[in-house]
């Protein structure tokens, strides 16, 4: 393996591998092949060429080098190989000497959780039920991850929801989930847009203007991208995410493998379409993380009803994507028994949300950020911390055994 698109073959080879052993799995039946397979994969990118680092130097479609840190692709792998061919108690061990603290952690939050059914579930993915990529194109769900999410989804009343910013398709979570069955409602956007149990996507609707401006935006992107010396910018970082109301862009990695002069040319690029779109009727705001560029439509009065904030659209967050969501599927959840999880500001929201529709909420953020742990404190829901997705995960799995 020496190129970048090389690795991301694999990993979308690992995707299907995985899929199927967890459905297997779940089924008690056993399937060798599969396990082979994956090893097959794993020892490919760990034989491929590093620094001193341990990083992958790879190349991209124009023989440029690319560093990728592979931590979570290849640890990931290596978890799913030692669960599938050692076994549970042994798996458990393992996340017991890489996480400090695990044990007393997993009672704490089992104790917390409860044996008792709840009616809904609501949760973040990168970073609460999943560990974190440094690639999102790459953050394929580990097959160990999706039994463990499977038999706790199994166990929930309503819909069990994966709530996440992420686009839901074309590179989104339903192409990095591996769940076997269509048993999680998976939502993208910010739950502004979901994928139906009969595998239809839907979405909330969008201001008639808003959306041809995000269809013309993606369009100019993606023919932007088409170049030769552009398609590395969607094998780094967030890569390319076209999101309900919102487009991400890389123009850089955490290394700095991109130079900074084809870094420049891809801003001015971008910054060229944004201005002949003004020129056109269509506000485009860009918003510049470092690392990524946010393409965000903008107003400069309401948008249905509602204020924007210094002519801009109103801002969607993860609450209203849940109320969003609760409409559409008809879920009652006044008096009901919710667990909510998530790891940053930008999931307190569905807390708040979920709080103000009469539910009964228990929620457990992975954090040790002070403040943060705060906050969630302030909204009056039960509440608990874990230091790891690996907890919380095996905490939901014994949740759902007991």
């Amino acid at each position: 393996m020496e190129r970048v698109a090389e690795f991301y073959q694999l990993m979308d080879e690992s995707r299907i591998i995985r899929r199927d052993m967890a459905a297997s799995y779940l089924k008690k039946l056993v399937q060798p092949t599969h396990l082979e397979f994956l090893k097959r994969i794993a020892a490919t990118i760990s034989n491929a060429p590093r620094d001193q680092e341990g990083v992958l130097h790879l190349k991209d479609d124009q023989g440029r080098s690319v560093l990728v840190k592979d931590n979570y692709e290849s640890s990931e792998l290596q978890k799913d190989i030692l669960f599938f061919e050692h076994g549970e108690p042994l798996f458990l061990q393992y996340l017991s000497e890489i996480h400090t603290g695990f044990g007393e952690e997993l009672q704490l939050v089992c104790d917390f959780i409860g044996s008792e059914p709840y009616d809904a579930f609501f949760t973040d993915r990168d970073g609460t039920v999943n560990n974190y990529c440094g690639r999102y194109r790459s953050s394929v769900q580990s097959a160990y991850n999706a039994v463990y999410l499977s038999r706790f989804g199994r166990t929930v009343r309503q819909a069990p929801v994966i709530l996440t910013a992420a686009p839901l398709m074309e590179t989104g979570i339903r192409e990095l989930c591996v769940m076997p069955e269509p048993l999680f409602l998976l939502a993208g956007s910010k739950g502004g847009e979901y994928c139906s149990f009969e595998g239809q996507r839907v979405s909330r609707p969008l201001p008639a203007r808003v959306a041809e401006a995000m269809d013309n935006l993606n369009a100019r992107v993606e023919e932007l991208l088409q170049h030769p010396e552009n398609h590395v910018f969607t094998q780094i970082g967030s890569g390319f995410q076209k999101k309900l109301g919102e487009t991400t862009l890389s123009y850089q990695d955490v290394f700095g493998s991109i130079p900074a002069h084809d870094s420049q040319r891809l801003f001015e690029a971008v910054h060229r379409i944004v201005s002949d779109m003004r020129n056109a009727g269509h506000h485009i705001r860009v918003e510049d993380t470092g690392k990524d560029l946010e393409l965000i439509p903008t107003s400069d009065g309401e948008v249905d009803g509602e204020q924007g904030n210094g002519g801009e659209l109103s801002h969607f967050t993860k609450g209203d994507g849940l109320r969003f969501l609760v409409q559409e599927l008809e879920l009652h959840l006044s008096g009901k028994r919710i667990l909510v999880c998530g790891d940053t500001e930008s999931d307190l929201p569905m807390v708040e949300a979920a709080l103000s529709l009469g539910g009964e909420v228990s929620t457990v953020f992975v954090t040790s950020d002070k403040d943060l742990r705060r906050r969630v404190y302030e909204t009056g829901a039960r509440c608990e911390f874990v230091s790891t997705p690996d907890v919380l995960v095996a905490a939901l799995d014994r949740s759902a055994l007991a």
